[in-house]
């Protein structure tokens, strides 16, 4: 009786985080909290192919919202990022080589100026190296969450990544 309710238990803690749909993968949740203990949301829906990350200051309060738009295979293609009042500041494009490898990331204001470009290029080890071809100004900008350019998946990979919503604020 006890093995059945730890394995209730553990199948219960595990769909909070992914959801099965046909026998396949369609969501990831997922909490990352950052050195600076602000956390963001991720929340990774396959079957809509959209990706929604959410950063929170350590008092709770929306900092940023970014959206993105996925394809077939789970990279992202494009998206928006918004302050935490939901005003849309940027626009994201990402292209990718005939490696299926990250090339060129693309941000651009809402008038469609372009913010920053970023290129990657590969070492003949496959190494990642990232060349900023333009960069922000940081006098142009608003003071908001210093990961707001930062690729979805990277900043999936900064900080302590736990499964599920994990915000759990302090009152």
């Amino acid at each position: 009786m006890r093995l059945i309710l730890c394995a209730v238990a553990l199948t219960t803690t595990l769909l909070s985080y992914s959801v099965q749909a046909q026998g396949r993968l369609s969501r990831v949740v997922s909490t990352i909290i950052h050195d600076d203990e602000t956390k963001t949301l991720s929340n990774r829906d396959f079957v809509k192919r959209t990706m929604e990350q959410q950063t929170y200051d350590i008092g709770g309060v929306l900092k940023m919202k970014r959206i993105f738009q996925l394809d077939r295979a789970g990279k992202v293609k494009s998206g928006l990022a918004f302050d935490g009042s939901g005003r849309p500041l940027f626009k994201f494009k990402y292209t990718y080589d005939e490696l299926d490898r990250l090339d060129t990331e693309q941000v651009r204001d809402m008038k469609d100026s372009v913010v920053r470009v970023l290129k990657t290029v590969y070492d003949e080890q496959g190494k990642a190296h990232r060349i900023a071809k333009t960069d922000v100004d940081p006098t142009t900008i608003p003071k908001l969450h210093k990961e707001i350019f930062e690729h979805p998946e990277l900043l999936e990979k900064k900080g302590t990544k736990l499964n599920g919503n994990q915000l759990n604020f302090k009152k």
